[in-house]
């Protein structure tokens, strides 16, 4: 379809038990902007976007979902210092040329 696929969520909390686990959403009805999460195998809520779900220890918003049906997200939920760290390991920061004061910043990998 030449567009890119994205997902937009403002609100993403999982029970401790799931924290750092990679969860699935996959589009289910996209015009009627339906949405289920998947951990593992196991269905864990559904909902549609822009409502605030709350089930089974999840409370998840989804913004925005431009996605085709059956589409897959892989999401999951880090602490923010283990989020920092990620970034910041993957992070180059640099001087362009000699005493210039201009830096160059630079990521590289999975964001």
């Amino acid at each position: 379809n030449g567009t890119q696929n994205y997902i937009s969520l403002t609100t993403f909390e999982v029970p401790r038990t799931a924290r750092g686990l990679s969860h699935q959403l996959i589009a289910t009805d996209i015009e009627k902007g339906q949405f289920s999460l998947m951990l593992e195998d196991q269905m864990v809520l559904s909902g549609s976007v822009g409502q605030l779900i709350e089930m089974n220890g999840y409370r998840v918003k989804v913004n925005q979902l431009n996605a085709q049906n059956e589409d897959t997200f892989t999401i999951s939920k880090i602490s923010k210092l283990d989020a920092i760290n990620k970034l910041a390991s993957q992070l180059s920061i640099s001087e362009r040329g000699s005493q210039t004061g201009i830096v160059s910043l630079s990521i590289e990998g999975e964001y």
